[in-house]
């Protein structure tokens, strides 16, 4: 028993060393894993305070390329934007209803454009595998766009007046009652544009 100890203490030794050895290891981690959740966070929240755009803003729309069809996204019939990813689930989601909203539109008068914060390339592969029936450009996909017109989350629906000023904005996926919101108020503001012309 005696001659014993010492490997048995020797044992407990390399036990201990052991255990203390992988608490290091697991304490480095923690502090690595608190850092990179705090780094998160700030992110977060930095990305939802760039989100500011707001009614009565103005769209900055220099430096887009059009995709595919013939809207000026300038022009004053041009009422509705509708701002997506090609790798959003949620802008996934809206494109039946935004298609459904550009040919009511279009029937009034009033145009819907599309603009994908994608680069050219994604967004001509994303237009092969979903048909939007509206005009569609996209930005160079370096987050200038987003940068400019403050803002980080899409799907975005935008609806401005004659003079390009944001009247309202919806930043999900529409439901029933928001698209008749949307083509309400799109509508409105073609009326009010028709009436302020005949009045001059």
């Amino acid at each position: 028993m005696i001659r014993e100890l010492p490997a048995n203490l020797k044992k407990m030794g390399r036990y201990q060393l052991f255990v203390h050895f992988a608490l290091v290891i697991l304490a480095a981690e923690v502090v690595l894993l608190a850092s990179q959740n705090r780094e998160l966070k700030g992110n977060s929240s930095s990305q939802e305070q760039e989100d500011s755009l707001a009614v009565g803003d103005y769209l900055v729309t220099r430096g887009l390329q059009r995709i595919q069809g013939e809207a000026e996204i300038n022009a004053s019939t041009t009422r509705v934007i509708f701002i997506f990813t090609t790798r959003c689930p949620f802008c996934k989601i809206n494109v039946p209803r935004w298609n459904e909203l550009a040919s009511h539109l279009l029937k009034k008068g009033v145009r819907a454009v599309g603009i994908s914060l994608d680069g050219p390339d994604q967004t001509k592969e994303f237009l092969k595998e979903y048909d939007l029936n509206f005009t569609t450009y996209c930005t160079s996909g370096d987050g200038k766009f987003e940068k400019q017109n403050r803002f980080s989350r899409v799907p975005k629906t935008i609806v401005r007046n004659p003079s390009e000023q944001i009247t309202s904005i919806w930043s999900a996926v529409l439901s029933k009652k928001s698209s008749s919101e949307v083509l309400s108020l799109a509508s409105e503001e073609k009326n009010t544009n028709i009436q302020s012309q005949g009045g001059r």
